[in-house]
């Protein structure tokens, strides 16, 4: 018995017992709630057995595991380690034991049992694998399946293998019975016809076979290529029936063996065409062979005669300048055209305005604006003739240009002023390039210039507009600048970047102190920037794209020095362009709004 309210106690025996609870209050009332209590006897672990399994060597057994529990709880089996030499399968009690091929020896593995509450010992499964002997593996190679008679093959049973290292022999055979012994045998067939032939390899107590299908043709005779010739004339295409014959009246195919020296060749079926090389006449050849079934036949050879004719001249010319303003001199250079077969006998002009001209290097003045279509015709000595033809726009004069550079209309190092007042300009290390439209000239950022002389802008209005494109700023980079100096106040007009990135106008005015104006905005780079600075006598302005991006009030009649203006770079070389200039215009005007944008859009 015990009291309180939470007991313990331990049950020794096994049985059913029956635990009454009693609860009494204060006043002596009691109640009393039973319980029974089952003690089951202690559980035994299952007991497996050691097992000794015999088999043959590559076959399978079916092993029952052996294990017993005296509580006669359900048994369920592990394995706790696998063989060394072999694999297990374990279902319901049943290991299916395979061991490795062709391995005999001993093996084991070891399990235990289970009853659902503890695990058993550990038992071992002993196996013993008695050798059986292995048959030899035939393995038949021959140097050729198939030919014409007399047929000599060469046999190999080297390949072949006996996995217990035995001793083998070998027998050669075919429809006709043994023909040799050995690893190694030759055997001519001297019929035509289809033979099997048996490899036969033995150990001391079996035999392993591997055949292979000969099959020998009969005599094939080759066939007879003959030797051809054939006429074209210059830059014409001849196709050539290739001939060739064949005893047997087998379908032949051709080939090419050598080709042409003085043309290309295509061979399609035993059609070949010829195409001589350009211009080419005189003597060529090429061999071919043509082939049955079985075999080729001999090189035969084809001899080409390419007969000469007139080639019509190449006509060609070069135009300095292809645009400017009236009055335009513009030379032309036929010097490029050529006859392959010799000179050229004459070379007729018609510029295109009903004037015309002889010889190979001729100029012209186009006193008229307008649009010209300039033609050339060469004659060779043969009388034949070619033309080609070519533009030459002329623009009417602009009374408002200073100094107008298109860079379509100069080459070497002589920047072109189409404006009429001869402010041409000196390239000094810059060099041509693709531009925004036609050619523009590349600055490296280094030192590269144009010096365009002693440009002035006079009076109170004054315009300045490029198309630029930058590689990346570096220090203030020029874009055009007329300037005795760096400071600021050596700057008379002068378009740059400043800030890292920021478009930049500086003009003078009287004698004032030099005025800027800087962007708020970047300027791109690796793109074509359309840049424009105005002063109409009130107003300095800044436009990049059409878009006005700076501006400030200014009075005065623009100063003018005799320093040389530059574009690219300042004066003396300083803070030099990194990228590309076209396009680039002074006028003593300011264009208003829409004039820039009309000339941002051409």
């Amino acid at each position: 018995y015990t009291s309180g309210s939470v007991a313990q106690h331990t049950f020794v025996d096994e049985g059913v017992f029956s635990v009454t609870l009693t609860v009494t209050d204060d006043m002596g009332e009691r109640t009393a709630v039973s319980q029974e209590i089952t003690v089951v006897p202690p559980n035994t672990a299952p007991v497996s057995e050691n097992l000794e399994v015999v088999l043959d060597e590559d076959s399978s057994q079916n092993i029952s595991l052996v294990a017993t529990d005296i509580d006669n709880d359900e048994i369920t089996f592990s394995i706790e380690s696998q063989p060394t030499h072999g694999e297990i399968l374990l279902s319901d009690g049943v290991v299916i034991y395979t061991p490795e091929s062709n391995y005999y020896g001993v093996d084991s593995f070891s399990y235990s049992a289970s009853d659902g509450i503890e695990v058993g010992n550990t038992a071992t499964v002993s196996i013993l694998i008695n050798p059986i002997n292995d048959l030899p593996e035939a393995v038949l190679l021959a140097s050729s399946q198939s030919g014409e008679a007399p047929l000599e093959i060469h046999f190999d049973a080297s390949q072949s293998f006996d996995v217990d290292g035995d001793d083998l022999s070998y027998t050669w055979s075919s429809s006709n019975g043994v023909f040799a012994t050995g690893m190694l045998a030759t055997h001519t067939f001297d019929q035509a016809g289809e033979y099997l032939v048996t490899l036969t390899v033995s150990d001391t107590t079996g035999y392993d076979t591997d055949e292979i299908l000969i099959h020998v043709a009969p005599y094939n005779i080759p066939p007879t290529a003959q030797n051809q010739s054939a006429t074209t004339l210059e830059d014409q295409a001849v196709d050539i029936t290739l001939l060739a014959q064949d005893p047997e009246n087998q379908p032949l195919s051709y080939s090419i063996i050598t080709q042409p020296s003085n043309g290309t060749l295509t061979l399609n079926g035993n059609i070949a065409r010829y195409i001589p090389n350009s211009n080419y006449n005189g003597q060529d050849s090429f061999t071919f062979s043509a082939s049955d079934s079985q075999n080729s036949s001999n090189v035969a050879t084809v001899t080409l005669t390419i007969t000469e004719v007139n080639d019509l001249p190449i006509a060609f010319f070069n135009t300095t300048p292809a645009t400017g303003r009236a009055p335009l001199v513009v030379s032309f250079d036929a010097s490029l055209s050529y006859d392959v077969e010799g000179e050229l006998q004459s070379y007729l002009w018609d510029f295109g305005d009903g004037s015309t001209g002889l010889g190979a290097l001729v100029n012209h003045i186009y006193q008229n604006p307008g649009e010209y279509t300039v033609v050339l015709q060469v004659i060779d000595q043969e009388g034949a003739s070619a033309s080609t033809q070519a533009t030459v726009m002329v623009m009417p004069q602009n009374q408002n240009e200073i100094a107008s550079y298109d860079f379509n209309s100069s080459s070497g190092t002589l920047l072109q002023d189409i404006s009429g007042n001869n402010n041409h300009g000196i390239i000094d290390g810059a060099t041509w390039s693709n531009g925004k439209s036609g050619n523009a000239l590349y600055f490296d950022g280094t030192d590269d210039s144009v010096n365009i002389g002693n440009v002035n802008l006079s009076g109170n209005q004054m315009t300045i507009s490029a198309w630029i494109y930058s590689n990346g700023f570096l220090d203030d980079d020029r874009i055009i600048s007329k300037s005795t100096g760096q400071a600021t106040n050596n700057h008379y007009w002068m378009i740059s970047i400043a800030n890292g990135n920021k478009l930049r106008f500086r003009l003078k005015t009287g004698t004032k102190t030099t005025k800027t104006i800087i962007a708020n905005s970047a300027t791109p780079t690796n793109q074509w920037v359309h840049v424009v600075a105005t002063y109409d006598g009130s107003k300095m302005k800044l436009y990049r794209d059409g878009v006005l991006v700076a501006s400030t009030n200014l009075t005065g009649t623009i100063a003018t020095n005799s320093v040389d203006a530059f574009i690219g770079s300042n004066i003396g070389g300083y803070s030099p362009w990194n990228g590309k200039i076209d396009d680039l215009h002074i006028l003593d005007k300011a264009l208003n709004q829409q004039e820039i944008l009309d000339l941002y859009h051409q």
